[in-house]
C-alpha cells in the first residue's frame, strides 16, 4: 500500500510540474522558466522549426523572439502518461493543443506530443529532457475566438 501513495504522489507532482510548465509560458512569468528543469537539461524543439538546446537558449527564443510575434496563446496539457523509474526517475508523455493567435490576426493550431525524461532534484521533481514532435500545425479559422487574452 505505502508503495502505491508513493506512485501515486510522484504521478501527481509529475502531472503538476507539467501544468505549471504551461501555465509559466503562457503568463510569460520567465523569471520562473529555468526553475522548472534539472541541471544540465536538454530541449529539442527542432521537428516544430522552434530552437532547443539548454532551457536559457529555450526562454531567450520565447521570450524575445516567440512570445513579441503572437497575441495569445494557451498551451493546455492533457493524456499525461508517466512511467516511474524508480524512485527518482520517470519519463513522461503528454499532448497539447494549443491554439496561437498571431500580431496579425491569424490564427495556428499546433497540436504536439512531449516526450519528457523527469529526475528529482532536492526532493522536487524536474524536466531532465524534453522532446516535442509535431501532430499537427494548421492555419485554422477561429474568427469568434476573441477569448485568446492579448499580453
Amino acid at each position: 500500500m505505502k508503495s502505491l501513495r508513493k506512485r501515486i504522489i510522484a504521478q501527481y507532482e509529475i502531472s503538476e510540474l507539467l501544468h505549471r510548465w504551461a501555465e509559466v509560458i503562457d503568463c510569460g512569468r520567465w523569471n520562473e522558466y529555468e526553475g522548472l528543469y534539472a541541471p544540465g537539461a536538454v530541449l529539442d524543439f527542432s521537428a516544430i522549426g522552434s530552437p532547443g538546446g539548454t532551457p536559457a537558449e529555450h526562454r531567450d527564443y520565447l521570450e524575445n523572439t516567440s512570445w513579441p510575434t503572437n497575441a495569445g496563446q494557451q498551451h493546455p496539457i492533457a493524456n499525461i502518461r508517466v512511467t516511474l523509474r524508480g524512485r527518482r526517475f520517470a519519463t513522461a508523455r503528454s499532448y497539447c493543443l494549443s491554439p496561437v493567435r498571431k500580431r496579425d490576426g491569424r490564427f495556428l493550431l499546433v497540436a504536439v506530443e512531449y516526450e519528457d525524461e523527469l529526475r528529482r532534484v532536492r526532493g522536487e521533481w524536474r524536466i531532465a529532457s524534453r522532446t516535442c514532435r509535431p501532430m499537427v500545425m494548421e492555419p485554422a479559422d477561429f474568427a469568434q475566438a476573441k477569448h485568446l487574452r492579448e499580453v
